[in-house]
């Protein structure tokens, strides 16, 4: 909703500077009002004090206007926070803007009229009160972010001024390519970080701040302010100090890169299925005697927000289900294919649908949807890990022993004929609009009848979206005797490394080898989505009979997890990178940093979420600075370094108003200095300031102590 001007005033500094004040209401369109000012104190612009490194340094206006009736101003806080904005012109030239804090407001009781009302503005701390919301777009480049952030802050300004000394090591300009993935913008509950974080967050690893100033939103860092043209302070009071800056023993940089290697856990808690909501089916021990119950089969025939999976099926017979235990079997939940029951010696009831061989008429999607991120010179150290625990059985009671009553003989004859059992699935890398880049494709493998070998050189991406021949899980027994005698189910069953209609021994890596499909890294960058169909392939060992698909009563899905794992399937770890460097090894205390975004210290991770890309979705692995390449954290202990090596002395008191950024000079002490907490009295014209001497980025001799 569009603002209207509500209140204007102006007042004359003592130094003759003419100075324009008005507030802008959302949704206002009635006249303009006149605001009226005590002769003291009509506005100050308070910066308050942070150190040289931390990223953003906002400011507050306190303005004090008369009220010429009663409660003539109360109803500014009885609106939202965002809603009311202040706007200050120095000589008709913006010079700072905020929004109202309708959360402080006093003004006397006792009084009619002619009262001074205090009214608190602030330029970025409604961003603590914003949270990042989820849009199409999946990339943001840092200067995209920082627009978003001065756009929901409600403020007005002339634009955003860069003096930016950092590249990427390609030297590109560093706002405008530099990007970060959204998925980093939330927590691992999906809980949203605030604009605020995100603004310090992107920030801190490359040592810049962001202040409002002259009317401007300035980034800039330490290493460039240094090199622009100074300006001398001139103190206007006797009230002038020297002293040090705070240095530090040491500094440890923490980064925590948001590796995600557990890609996908698509597991449904039974307790999120009202029983109210389904069908119940009892089935017991075995269907000769109903006195002794094995456990009730619940079937929920729709869609729901929290399952993991999303059913599609056009004839609407695929079901959820939830196992209540009784005598048998344990508390589950997941997807039911094909469910079929019966009372005592009568014929089978199906519940669901029926299994094929080869026609996938329904299938599950995991509703999440993992990034991966594509780098040449470390694809070869990766896989992806893909199982599907399922269940499928000929059996009545699938969690008790074969009987009489319990179809003895069909499971000897699943046995002999379902050596080899295969499940569909589609593994389909999308870009960030949903179109399909690649499949993951191992039918050479399974359509292979002898060579092994295939299973190095027959797993691999193709372009496309692929079909439901593409790939399949493979379910079967590793040694050759029980490939010849067994089925590869019975009970709940994970996925093994895919191999064709293979009758030897197999090689010992299949040993060594771990559950699931290993697949190799995708060549590009992108999202993986994962659907898992309901057919069943069946071969006997030696490929003479084909099973009666009719005579298999259960096909269940419980869970499908998708893993990063090493190049020999070992699990990876996913721990914070530590870099740290001495500072100043006479001084006492040291320096903490933690930050989120930053660069790995061995090249880019699949996984990763805290990485910086280019606008081309590669990761950026080093950033230069002051003729430096190396890993931003390195950078930033430079930094750190840099300004806080030595006793860097540190200057306070009353100045003429510094209206603009600039390095500062002294008079009568050497070095530049950065203004680092300031209140501006704008009708005196004075700024009660401190500022700290500043040098340049150095990197030379930088003691790094270790890197983890």
């Amino acid at each position: 909703m569009a603002k209207g001007k509500r209140y204007e005033g102006e007042f004359i500094s003592v130094a003759g500077v003419r100075y324009r004040v008005e507030i802008w209401q959302e949704g206002y369109s009635g006249n303009v009002g006149e605001l009226s000012f005590p002769y003291d104190t009509p506005l100050t612009i308070e910066w308050s004090e942070v150190n040289k490194i931390e990223p953003v340094m906002s400011s507050a206006a306190t303005l004090t206007v008369i009220s010429d009736s009663d409660r003539r101003f109360v109803d500014l806080y009885t609106t939202v926070a965002g809603s009311i904005r202040l706007d200050v012109y120095r000589e008709n030239k913006k010079y700072w803007s905020g929004t109202l804090d309708p959360e402080i407001y006093e003004e006397p009781f006792a009084q009619q009229d002619g009262y001074d009302v205090t009214l608190t503005f602030s330029d970025f701390a409604i961003l603590d009160r914003i949270k990042f919301e989820k849009t199409t777009r999946r990339f943001w480049s840092l200067q995209s972010l920082i627009d978003l952030c001065i756009e929901k802050s409600g403020i007005e300004l002339e634009g955003v001024q860069e003096y930016i000394s950092t590249t990427t090591d390609k030297g590109a300009l560093l706002l405008a390519n530099t990007c970060l993935i959204d998925e980093n913008f939330f927590d691992e509950d999906n809980e949203p970080m605030t604009l605020r974080e995100i603004l310090d967050e992107m920030l801190r690893p490359f040592a810049l701040r962001m202040q409002q100033k002259d009317g401007k939103a300035h980034v800039y860092d330490i290493h460039a302010l240094h090199s622009l043209q100074t300006k001398p302070v001139r103190w206007c009071l006797d009230d002038s100090t020297l002293g040090v800056d705070q240095t530090f023993n040491n500094c440890e940089l923490t980064f925590s890169p948001y590796m995600k290697n557990k890609l996908i856990e698509a597991e449904n808690d039974p307790a999120w299925i009202k029983d109210s909501e389904c069908t119940s089916h009892r089935v017991n021990v075995d269907y000769s005697d109903n006195n002794f119950p094995g456990f009730d089969m619940l079937l929920k025939p729709h869609n729901f927000a929290k399952s993991k999976f999303r059913i599609y099926d056009v004839l609407n017979l695929t079901k959820y289900f939830k196992i209540k235990p009784q005598l048998s079997g344990d508390s589950e939940s997941g997807v039911a294919f094909v469910f079929h029951t019966r009372r005592g010696h009568q014929d089978y009831v199906p519940q669901c649908g029926h299994v094929s061989n080869t026609n996938v008429g329904a299938w599950v999607e995991m509703k999440e949807k993992p990034f991966v991120f594509y780098d040449y010179d470390k694809e070869k150290d990766y896989l992806i890990n893909l199982k599907i625990e399922a269940l499928v059985d000929v059996r009545y009671n699938p969690f008790e022993d074969a009987g009489d009553d319990n179809e003895r003989g069909w499971w000897k004859e699943f046995n002999h004929q379902c050596n080899y059992s295969y499940i569909p699935f589609r593994l389909i890398l999308r870009d960030e609009n949903g179109q399909a880049l690649f499949h993951y494709d191992n039918s050479e493998v399974l359509n292979t009848w002898l060579n092994v070998n295939t299973y190095e050189t027959g797993r691999r991406w193709e372009p496309g979206e692929g079909n439901w021949e593409s790939a399949h899980a493979a379910y079967y027994e590793k040694d050759v005797d029980g490939r010849k005698k067994k089925t590869g189910w019975g009970g709940w069953k994970t996925n093994q490394p895919i191999i064709g209609y293979y009758r030897w021994e197999l090689p010992s890596i299949f040993d060594k080898m771990f559950e699931g499909e290993y697949i190799p890294m995708p060549p590009v960058s992108g999202w993986l989505e994962v659907q898992v169909g309901g057919a069943l392939k069946m071969k006997d060992y030696g490929f003479e009979q084909t099973f009666d698909h009719q005579k298999i009563h259960w096909f269940l899905i419980k869970n499908v997890s998708m893993n990063l794992v090493g190049a020999y399937g070992q699990e990876l770890s996913e721990g914070d990178i530590v870099v740290r460097a001495w500072v100043d090894k006479a001084a006492k205390e040291g320096m903490e940093i933690d930050t989120v975004c930053g660069t790995m210290p061995d090249g880019a991770h699949p996984t990763a979420r805290g990485q910086f890309f280019l606008s081309s979705r590669e990761v950026i692995s080093n950033f230069t600075r002051a003729g430096v390449t190396d890993k931003v954290e390195r950078l930033l202990l430079g930094t750190v370094y840099s300004q806080y090596y030595g006793r860097k002395k540190k200057l306070s008191g009353t100045a003429d108003i510094v209206s603009e950024l600039s390095p500062m000079t002294d008079e009568h002490e050497a070095g530049k200095f950065m203004i680092v907490s300031e209140i501006q009295d704008l009708i005196k014209d004075e700024s009660n300031l401190a500022m700290v001497e500043i040098a340049q980025d150095n990197f030379t001799g930088v003691p790094f102590e270790e890197e983890d």
